[in-house]
């Protein structure tokens, strides 16, 4: 691999964390492991996983036995409590776009069609049956 060669996580994605509040919502493009077998040509669509990850941003925490650090999304609460998420290792992280990068521009407003004059009403019926076996 020569020094060329794009490296991870790129100094724009490291300086974008620095600037992430707890709670903002993220999107993040990374690399995952992937595992295969009964591959008699390893190809890029083999070993090559790339990821999109949605959620909340909690933090950064470092592996309390070793130096490698961690970005914590989560996309669940319980009770106001982060209950589900996703932890991801910085150095696999390609990309991270914040909820402003992220907006796509509204769709086109559709022109709705010409609709009855008349139209009849909808009306939603919920039947519970209760069934009593003899014992």
């Amino acid at each position: 691999m020569s020094a060329a060669e794009k490296r991870f996580p790129s100094p724009v994605v490291l300086e974008t964390i620095n600037k992430l509040s707890p709670g903002g919502w993220i999107r993040v493009g990374w690399h995952d492991a992937s595992s295969f077998s009964r591959v008699r040509v390893i190809t890029p669509e083999i070993y090559v996983t790339r990821k999109k990850t949605s959620g909340y941003f909690y933090g950064c925490k470092k592996d309390p036995d070793g130096d490698m650090y961690y970005l914590i999304l989560y996309n669940e609460e319980t009770d106001g409590v982060p209950s589900e998420g996703t932890s991801i290792p910085l150095g696999c992280i390609e990309e991270v776009l914040t909820e402003l990068q992220n907006a796509t521009p509204a769709p086109p407003r559709k022109i709705p069609r010409k609709t009855r004059k008349h139209a009849a009403p909808l009306k939603i019926v919920e039947v519970v049956e209760k069934i009593v076996y003899p014992i």
